[in-house]
Order: structure tokens, then C-alpha cells, then sequence
């Protein structure tokens, strides 16, 4: 059994302490080592190792591929880079490795195609959704007739691109819909959901989301009973006794309608479509500019930016494809929509004015850390939360419960969100009168049996440091009552990661970056942050961190938009 050499594992183990490694990386590493040839040369087993080691780490960012030109400036790379064969004959020596295979070759655990490293199973998940995209966008859509028509007519009001909008979304075989906060993803989704039913009363229409809470959101937004709306997981999951759907058990709606796109990961994306039949619509619903998943991939980042560039060129891509622009949330011009606007930009300059021009009182608030203001920070905190803490009854705790979120970008630190989680209930616990109290608290695993998902938010009853009842949205505006003792795995919510608060909308909400540099830092992340707020916002931020994250535009290596531009161009190609 080959072990690692051991000048790497002994910096394997630094790195490790560092936080910059993780046991599964290191993990990899050793069954890598275990199918190296005996033959290779001393650098070649480093070059290996390297890459395996990057490229496991891409993966926990988010990340689908590492790009061998890209790579040599990394700093793993730049610490080995004297015992490195020339970056000339990388690629010969990936490429006859036994554990690394090209496209359409034998399996393995790595693949190397067009310049790039991948692991093998994410390869073929972006190759297969971007094959199966492209042949639903080839697929002829069904033309409306006299009857389809003076509805769209009635539906849209006349209005021309509206009818456009519904006819794409209702005629087209796949549908892309995009637009940022407050410009009516929501209602518009429900309004072709509505005109579907009209058009089709026996069709049989499902909405898809990544987490509980989004499906809830949806299902009150909708009030059509007749349409599920579901987890992604359910509808993707295994059923007691029953097979996942897929290729041999397509599911059997007639149209799926996907929203919260950003957030669904390449991984389950390609199970979906793997899942679809042929006659099954698809109808995607997201905000490209939000953060992206927690797995692997940009897919509707990707996605949206593809279909933007060739409808330039195949006009008939538009019928596929609507972005909207109009916010009826908020005023485009007004404080809020030019920060949004700011951030989406990576304009620095309009978010620090537009931040240090806030009053006290007012709607927006930037409070840089400095002497004292961390105490100021706190009483706000205290403040924000206590109305819903000392709530005399859990339906007055409930109704409050939506007004206020305090979001942070990192779990752990001194400003992590468990941390500050930690800090606010002993806060509360010790306070004087306050025996009796309610808990925000957030679900965090899926568990079909007892009706929790993942990203439910709800209320612990607390009697001194006992937890005597839970409360959770019920059925409607109804409150499901629960044992602490029968609930999935949960965790305190005073404070939420940026990830967890999507999908999620606030009267006030406060943001936590502090002053610390940090990898997780940029534009998309504040963006989503920024974006949560209704009436009220806070930023706790030094101008560093702000100017940081704004410079970060945040995207990840994937091969999934130019998999997209390859399929379309040879669909295009003439002959």
C-alpha cells in the first residue's frame, strides 16, 4: 500500500491545521496515491497529488472544474512549484494517468477535457443537462389556436409583451424566467400557472423548490390548490416502497415550474432533468445575481448568461427566455433600488454614498465597526429581538417573527452566525423576567415522515432551559403545534448565514461582515443580503470589507455555459 510521500503529507497536516485543507481532501489524496503507477517520477506524483488536492477543494467552493492554465498561480501550486515537472507537459501527464480518462472513454474518477480538470461524475452531470436543455430548446413548441389566443388576449391585457411572455412560458416545451427582487417571479409564475389550467383544466402542474420554506412562500403566493408545490427532494426523493424517479420512471406531470433556481446545485439539476419525460414543460424561475448554490455549479447563472448571449444571434431563443426589469417592490431610484443596483454592479462607489448618506433613524443604516460600536450593534440586536422573545403568546411571537433577520456571511468566527446565536440566547437567558420565552429557530435536514424541510422556520416555547412546545407554519395562515422531542435536527435562528435567509423577505434586516477579510466575501453574497430587506436595512461593515466584497465577483469555474454556446452552435450549423 503506497502511502503519501512524506514531505506532502507533513504539509498535507499544515495545511490541514490551517483550515485550508479538509479530511476529505486529504482522504481523496490517499486513495489517489494508492492508483498511482509505480513508474511515475517523483514531480509527476506531485502534479498529481496537486491537482487532486486543488480540485477537491474547488468542490467544496462551489466550484465544477480547475482550469490548468488557471491553476499554475495557485498558491498549493506556487509552494511546490520548483519540484513541478514544466507546465508543458501537464497535460501529457494527466492525461496518461490511469485514474484520469477523457470524454467518452472508460470510467474513472477524473476527467480531463478542453484544458480543465474534473471530477468524472461532475463532468458528465454538466454534459448531460446542457444536451438535454438544448434538445427541449430544439423542440417545436405548439402553436395557439383561435381559442389559445383570445385567452393569452384576456390573460395579458393587452398588453404585447406580457401575451409574449405567456405564450413562450405556456406553449414552449422549456422556459426560462429571470428578474431580481420585486420584480414578480412570484406572481408572475402563479398567473401562468393560472392561464395553464385554463388552457388545460386536466393537465397536472407541479412547483418545485429547493427548501420547505420556499414551498410554503409559493403554495400562499399561488392559492390554487389544484397545483402541488413541493421540495425538489420530494419530488426527486425516494417514496417507502417506491423507485426515484428517472429515466425508466419519468415523473408524469405536465409541467414542472422550478423556483428559487439559484439555489439548486448542477447535481440536482441534472437528476431533474434526468427525471423529466419528453412531454413534461419546464419552466426555471431565479435571479441569476443571487449567491449560487451550496454544491457545485452557477447552473441558472450560467443558464440565464447563455441564453442572453445567443438570443442575440437566434432570435428565436427570446420566446424561451424573459427577464423582468420593472420593480414594483421598490423605486428603481430610490435609496434601496439604486444599493441593489449598486451592489449587482460592483459599483463602490454609489454603495458607500448611498450607505454613508443613511441617517440614524432612517431606512438605511451603515454602522462601520470602530470604539464602542460593537455595543451599539448589540442593543440593536437586543432590540430587534426582543419583541419576539417576550411575546405574551406564541401566535403574537409568530406574527413577528418575519420582521426582523440579522444575516451574516460566515457560521464560525467572532461575528459567525453561531457565535452570535450562542451570545443572544445567553443574552436572554440570564436576562431578569424573562423565565418564559420564545426561540426563533430553523430546521435543518429534510424528514418527509413528520412533515419538517429543510430551512423551516419556527418558534420554541422555553420554560428556563427547557423546550416545552415547538410552532411551525400549518396548512394556510394556520400554527402547527410539535414536541421539541419529535422534531428533525434544528438549529437557533436569531442569527442566519446570507444562504439560509434566500427565498426569505424582511421588514428590517441587519447585515454582519465586521472587518475581517474573508474568502467568502462577494458581490452575490451582499447582493442576496442587501436585496432581503423590505423597509429598513443595517450594515455593520468596515469600508474595507464593503469594497471587498464588492471587487469579488464571485464566480465559479464550471463548463456549463460554453457546453451550452458548443450544443447550440452545432445545432445551428448548417448541413
Amino acid at each position: 500500500m503506497k502511502d503519501l510521500p512524506e514531505d506532502f503529507s507533513a504539509w498535507c497536516d499544515r495545511e490541514r491545521e490551517a483550515g485550508r485543507m479538509a479530511d476529505i481532501d486529504r482522504g481523496l489524496l490517499i486513495l489517489t496515491r494508492r492508483g498511482q503507477p509505480q513508474t511515475g517520477s517523483e514531480e509527476e506524483t506531485l502534479l498529481v497529488l496537486l491537482m487532486v488536492a486543488i480540485l477537491s477543494r474547488a468542490r467544496r467552493d462551489g466550484h465544477v472544474l480547475i482550469d490548468l492554465d488557471e491553476v499554475q498561480h495557485h498558491p498549493w501550486v506556487l509552494s511546490w512549484k520548483n519540484r513541478l515537472p514544466d507546465p508543458s507537459r501537464w497535460e501529457a501527464i494527466l492525461d496518461a494517468h490511469p485514474l484520469v480518462t477523457g470524454p467518452g472513454e472508460g470510467p474513472s474518477p477524473f476527467l480531463y477535457a478542453n484544458r480543465c480538470l474534473y471530477f468524472s461524475a461532475l463532468y458528465r452531470q454538466e454534459s448531460f443537462l446542457a444536451r438535454s436543455i438544448r434538445e427541449r430548446l430544439s423542440l417545436g413548441a405548439r402553436e395557439p389556436d383561435a381559442r389559445d389566443q383570445e385567452i393569452l388576449r384576456l390573460a395579458s391585457g393587452g398588453v404585447e409583451d406580457r401575451r409574449r411572455l405567456l405564450e413562450g412560458a405556456l406553449f414552449r416545451p422549456f422556459f426560462l424566467l429571470t428578474g431580481g427582487p420585486g420584480t414578480g417571479k412570484t406572481y408572475t409564475s402563479a398567473e401562468i400557472l393560472k392561464v395553464w389550467k385554463i388552457l388545460r383544466p386536466e393537465a397536472h402542474l407541479v412547483v418545485a423548490t429547493p427548501t420547505g420554506k420556499a414551498a410554503r412562500r409559493f403554495r400562499e403566493a399561488l392559492s390554487l390548490p389544484e397545483v402541488d408545490v413541493l421540495t425538489l427532494h420530494r419530488l426527486l426523493g425516494i417514496s417507502p416502497g417506491g423507485a426515484s424517479p428517472g429515466e425508466d420512471r419519468p415523473l408524469v406531470q405536465d409541467l414542472v415550474l422550478v423556483d428559487e433556481c439559484s439555489m439548486v446545485d448542477l447535481s440536482l439539476m441534472a437528476r431533474l432533468f434526468r427525471a423529466l419525460s419528453p412531454e413534461t414543460s419546464v419552466i426555471l424561475v431565479g435571479d441569476p445575481d443571487q449567491l449560487s448554490s451550496v454544491g457545485p455549479g452557477s447552473v441558472f447563472g450560467d443558464l440565464a448568461l447563455a441564453m442572453s448571449v445567443e438570443q442575440k444571434t437566434r432570435p428565436e431563443i427570446s420566446r424561451s427566455f424573459q427577464v423582468l426589469t420593472r420593480n414594483y417592490r421598490q423605486d428603481s431610484w430610490d435609496d434601496f433600488g439604486r444599493l441593489a443596483e449598486g451592489v449587482r454592479q460592483g459599483d463602490a462607489g454609489t454603495v458607500l454614498e448611498i450607505l454613508a448618506s443613511g441617517e440614524k433613524s432612517g431606512p438605511i443604516r451603515w454602522i462601520e465597526p470602530r470604539t464602542g460600536a460593537i455595543r451599539e450593534i448589540g442593543k440593536t440586536l437586543i432590540e430587534a429581538w426582543l419583541p419576539v422573545v417576550e411575546s405574551r403568546s406564541a401566535e403574537e411571537a409568530w406574527e413577528k417573527l418575519g420582521q426582523f433577520a440579522l444575516l451574516g456571511a460566515v457560521r464560525e468566527g467572532p461575528l459567525g452566525t453561531r457565535t452570535v446565536n450562542r451570545l443572544l440566547r445567553n443574552h436572554f437567558e440570564n436576562r431578569s423576567g424573562c423565565t418564559r420565552r420564545f426561540v426563533p429557530v430553523i430546521v435543518t435536514e429534510n424528514s418527509v415522515e413528520s412533515g419538517f424541510m429543510n430551512g423551516d422556520p419556527g418558534l420554541l416555547e422555553m420554560e428556563g432551559n427547557t423546550a416545552i412546545r415547538a410552532f411551525f407554519q400549518g396548512p394556510g395562515q394556520t400554527m402547527r403545534v410539535a414536541s421539541p422531542l419529535l422534531m428533525p435536527a434544528w438549529e437557533e435562528a436569531f442569527a442566519l448565514t446570507v444562504h439560509k435567509s434566500q427565498g426569505s423577505e424582511f421588514d428590517h434586516v441587519t447585515v454582519l461582515l465586521g472587518s475581517e477579510s474573508n474568502a467568502l466575501l462577494s458581490r452575490s453574497l451582499l447582493y442576496t443580503a442587501v436585496t432581503r430587506a423590505r423597509k429598513r436595512l443595517t450594515v455593520y461593515a468596515s469600508r474595507g470589507v464593503l469594497r471587498e466584497a464588492l471587487s469579488n465577483a464571485g464566480g465559479r469555474s464550471t463548463g456549463l455555459f460554453q457546453a451550452l454556446l458548443a450544443t447550440g452552435r452545432k445545432e445551428s450549423a448548417p448541413g
